[in-house]
């Protein structure tokens, strides 16, 4: 008798349990967020300051005899703050201000190989480790979606939005000048006049009146030190040599002996085999240049491919002592090469680079400026900006670094 009274309890506390039940929570859906402002996009550091809603709902039904009852359950959260994605270390990092069924703040953050929050990267969708999330309340309960582990504006901004917003630069600052592209014809004009260098040695070359100073790096007291190529515009390309003795004096006029400057090259092709680079959009490779004639040094190229506007390619370089350098690139011209933009160790140039032509030839040495570089592991970074309507393409060649 006692065994069938708890059999029976036993089936009506199933049977009761039957007729309530949950709908699973839905995850958190945030919409796409308000993108009120951004800098540096397409560049090394992307920054965003954005708004938006999230919301979490879901429903319980309660089922009785002839009858049921829905409720109908939701959260809700408004934010407010920024998000950023550095390129060079990976980090993305989004801090927001949080008001609704609770207040505080929410920071996420992880490593990630391209933009998490543009929908559309340029280097293709990105790849995030794991992420990282803390909240600090300041009213109301920690709900399971603040704790989530997720970035809420995750692939919710349009990268032509981002670009425009970052173009307009800083309200407080009038807008900069457009970058101009100066064509090859008029990089060595010999009426252009040669970047000031600052430095205590000063170096006269007798054939020219050209006067260039050069900063010895710090750890060498009475000695030149000129890493990578030397270089003035009105010599039209010709590398500085060391005038007579007698004609090289510091700034106070010690006469000092006359040291040939060290030159630092770096072939492009021999970068991309030691695996001294990193692509976001595209693929690199070697690429035998013998058919095309004898302008290239080692008859190869790295031949960049696949990239788009806003692909970016690192060269990865080792430098043995911090200086001022006068950096040049040697590139390739053809039907279907695009338009670049350079990057010195973070340092924008002012240069811009047209790789189309009717035909594939050598640009010869193109001068990207001189600047301040430190010892230790470098990047010469390439960024793919545009094309001319005649190119076929996006392509992209490089020779060497000097």
């Amino acid at each position: 008798m006692k065994e069938s009274i708890m059999t029976r309890s036993l089936q009506c506390l199933v049977l009761s349990l039957l007729f309530c039940f949950c709908q699973p929570l839905r995850a958190l859906e945030c919409s796409s967020p308000t993108l009120k402002g951004a800098s540096g996009v397409i560049g090394n550091k992307h920054s965003y300051k954005i708004s938006g809603e999230c919301e979490q709902t879901w429903s319980s039904t309660t089922t009785g005899a002839g009858s049921s009852t829905t409720v109908n359950s939701a959260i809700q959260f408004s934010y407010l703050g920024g998000a950023s994605w550095d390129r060079l270390s990976g980090v993305a990092e989004e801090q927001l201000k949080i008001s609704g069924d609770s207040t505080g703040k929410r920071f996420a953050t992880a490593t990630c190989s391209q933009d998490p929050f543009l929908k559309d990267p340029p280097g293709g969708p990105a790849k995030c480790g794991p992420i990282t999330v803390q909240i600090d309340m300041d009213a109301g309960k920690i709900y399971e979606a603040l704790t989530t582990k997720t970035f809420w504006a995750n692939k919710k901004l349009s990268l032509a939005e981002a670009q425009a917003l970052s173009a307009l630069g800083s309200p407080s600052k009038p807008p900069s000048e457009p970058q101009k592209v100066k064509p090859p014809a008029e990089v060595f004009s010999s009426r252009s006049t040669p970047a000031a260098v600052s430095g205590d040695i000063i170096a006269t070359n007798p054939g020219t009146g050209t006067v260039s100073a050069i900063q010895a790096p710090p750890e060498i007291a009475d000695r030149v030190v000129a890493a990578g190529s030397l270089r003035s515009a009105t010599t039209g390309g010709e590398t500085l040599r060391p005038p007579p003795e007698g004609q090289l004096r510091r700034a106070g006029g010690t006469a000092m002996p006359a040291l040939r400057p060290i030159q630092m090259e770096f072939e492009a092709e021999a970068l991309v085999r030691s695996g001294a680079f990193q692509v976001a959009g595209g693929q690199v490779q070697p690429q035998a240049m013998a058919g095309f004639g004898s302008g290239w040094s080692g008859g190869e190229q790295l031949f960049w491919s696949g990239g788009a506007v806003g692909a970016v390619l690192d060269l990865v370089i080792e430098v043995p002592a911090g200086s001022k350098y006068a950096v040049e690139i040697y590139m390739t011209r053809a039907p279907d090469y695009g338009l670049l933009q350079f990057e010195i160790d973070g340092t924008q140039s002012d240069m811009t680079f047209d790789g189309m032509a009717p035909e594939v030839m050598t640009s010869g040495p193109y001068p990207l400026g001189t600047f301040p570089i430190q010892a230790g592991t470098r990047r010469i970074s390439l960024m793919i900006i545009g094309k001319y309507s005649q190119s076929g393409g996006y392509y992209v060649g490089i020779d060497k670094l000097r």
